[in-house]
């Protein structure tokens, strides 16, 4: 995937999709993943999912159902260029780790992990995975 820059895949139902780890690893020149309004619904596992996408700087997430996944360990681990929002809200993520480590440490990066009551804790424990120089902010908390 050396030479994708950008992946549109809004509006599309991939309900049928259940495992996306490591799809985007490495992709080395990948700015923008656009997956607003996306049904995954029956996702479980995104570890690895943008691992190391060091260009890339957007990701949108804004609709998009995560209440299945399960793994998401190293999803955002060396994305240092990274902005987006992404919104916690079920507490079935058991797998975790490093997902913020190396993430939005670059000038003007930020992430912001929303969440719901359900999620509140599980949230500040991920975050607590980031690297000390990562800006991971808590964002808000929103409707379950």
């Amino acid at each position: 995937c050396s030479s994708l820059t950008s992946v549109d895949l809004s509006n599309k139902d991939l309900s049928s999709v259940t495992y996306m780890s490591v799809m985007f690893q490495q992709c080395s020149n990948l700015t923008s993943i656009d997956l607003s309004n996306t049904d995954l619904s029956s996702v479980t596992t995104m570890d690895g999912m943008f691992y190391n996408c060091r260009s890339l700087t957007s990701v949108n997430l804004s609709n998009t159902d995560l209440s299945s996944v399960t793994y998401m360990s190293g999803m955002f681990q060396a994305c240092s260029s990274l902005t987006t929002t992404i919104t916690i809200s079920s507490s079935n993520i058991t797998d975790y780790a490093n997902i913020f480590s190396g993430a939005a440490v670059n000038d003007g990066a930020q992430i912001t992990v929303n969440y719901t009551n359900e999620a509140a804790s599980l949230v500040d424990q991920m975050i607590a995975t980031k690297s000390e120089n990562s800006n991971v902010v808590k964002g808000s908390l929103v409707s379950d």
